[in-house]
């Protein structure tokens, strides 16, 4: 216990960041100690401040975003209404998928190529037509 707690007093010293155990460790010992404080209060005091992960964190929030913004990009090639258009987008990725599957896939047009683009930055794309319905509009 006391080991953590100065591994714990010589990372805020030296001005890292907590991993989220030891905050959780932290406010444990704290609360435990201090049982009048409201955990916010501790927070505020300590100066932890919870780390986002998973969907939550900032990375996966700009990469969804990201894939959002590319297959609007590529919808708007597309004539029709926005059911229409995300069948034919549909139909356009389970083609891109399979022959990238099948061997080496060279895109011919624009849309292939911003499909290309998100399964390069490693991204899934949904093959359905109520899944990029869900995700563009």
């Amino acid at each position: 216990m006391m080991k953590t707690l100065t591994s714990i007093k010589t990372q805020l010293i030296n001005h890292k960041a907590l991993t989220l155990p030891q905050q959780k460790y932290l406010i444990d010992t704290i609360s435990g100690l201090e049982k009048g404080i409201a955990l916010d209060e501790i927070i505020e005091q300590t100066k932890i401040t919870p780390i986002a992960r998973g969907k939550q964190s900032v990375q996966y929030q700009n990469a969804m975003q990201l894939k959002k913004l590319k297959l609007i990009q590529a919808i708007t090639f597309l004539q029709g209404s926005d059911w229409s258009r995300c069948l034919q987008l549909a139909g356009i990725v389970r083609d891109v998928k399979r022959k990238r599957k099948n061997g080496v896939f060279q895109p011919v047009d624009e849309i292939e190529q911003i499909i290309m683009q998100i399964i390069n930055a490693g991204l899934p794309i949904p093959g359905t037509t109520r899944g990029l319905y869900g995700i563009i509009f």
